[in-house]
């Protein structure tokens, strides 16, 4: 009877302590939501991930990672298995997100987070080199680049919730592992189809489309110099599909397009270089900002 006892409540403890021990946060500060005011919100559906039931300290996260696991273990299709590390690398930066939004998270907790992220993402990436079917590798490779212009809107979150360089550090690993991404099926002289296919489709007159030339900026500035100089012509190629787009606007409405982003465009990455490239295209637009500028200047005095 006394050896159940004992048992029970050894049980009992286990089971316990994860709700008992919850560690003192350091939290994010919740007035730092510049970022999370200016781009459009990703959401969950747009990862192809659901919104999580659990978070990271929870006392059930445990079993959150116990189901992947096994997942993984029955998964034997190699397709599948990369698009199932592609799923939980997601799912783990959205809780990182979820945590910073919620101003629950600490510095190492959010540093262990995106190591965890980054883990999975180099899974993804050995399992995609596995697939022998060319369709179905170019199929999941494009939604691994694809999705990392969404998870590089996430990393502005998580960085300007919790600003560390080791933050910075593991968003320059991802950025990384999207240029291996890119060029995993392109000879050297080869600009990158599925970037161009994402310019075409996706990229638009909007602060999103501005934050994504933002993306490929990034990715160039740690690449190699050929490697570099192909992302340099997809941005340039992605700044003149704008600038087209930008002569199709009215004056006014030209006006209106720029006076949003010069304010915003400090808080969005690299994306000030880049409106200032798009506005040297529009040398008549931009003196008609800078008078509607010193005319509020001159009346507020």
């Amino acid at each position: 009877m006394t050896k159940k006892c004992i048992q029970l409540c050894f049980v009992a403890i286990l089971c316990l302590t994860p709700l008992l021990y919850q560690p003192a946060k350091v939290v994010a500060s919740s007035e730092n939501s510049e970022v999370m005011d200016i781009l459009g919100e990703v959401s969950p559906e747009n990862l192809g991930i659901t919104e999580p039931k659990t978070l990271p300290g929870s006392a059930w996260y445990a079993f959150t990672e116990i189901k992947r696991k096994i997942a993984i273990i029955f998964t034997f299709n190699v397709k599948a298995r990369a698009v199932k590390y592609l799923q939980y690398s997601n799912e783990r930066l959205y809780e990182a997100q979820k945590l910073v939004k919620n101003a629950d998270i600490r510095e190492d907790e959010a540093v262990s987070l995106l190591d965890k992220y980054l883990h999975d993402m180099k899974r993804a990436k050995e399992e995609l080199q596995k697939i022998q079917d060319s369709d179905a590798k170019e199929e999941v490779r494009k939604e691994m680049a694809e999705q990392e212009f969404l998870r590089q809107r996430i990393f502005d979150v998580i960085e300007e919730g919790v600003q560390s360089e080791k933050i910075q550090e593991k968003r320059e690993m991802s950025l990384r592992f999207f240029e291996e991404v890119l060029f995993s099926n392109e000879g050297v002289d080869d600009s990158p189809k599925v970037l161009r296919e994402y310019i075409e489709e996706k990229i638009h007159l909007d602060k999103n489309g501005l934050r994504d030339i933002g993306v490929i900026e990034e990715a160039r500035k740690i690449a190699g110099d050929e490697r570099g100089e192909k992302l340099k012509e997809a941005a340039d190629y992605a700044i003149t599909k704008m600038v087209e787009s930008l002569k199709n606007l009215s004056d006014d409405d030209s006006i209106a397009f720029y006076e949003k982003f010069f304010g915003s465009a400090p808080n969005i990455g690299s994306d000030t270089g880049i409106i200032e490239q798009i506005a040297a295209e529009e040398d008549s637009i931009r003196r008609k900002i800078q008078e509607r500028i010193i005319l509020r200047q001159q009346n507020s005095e």
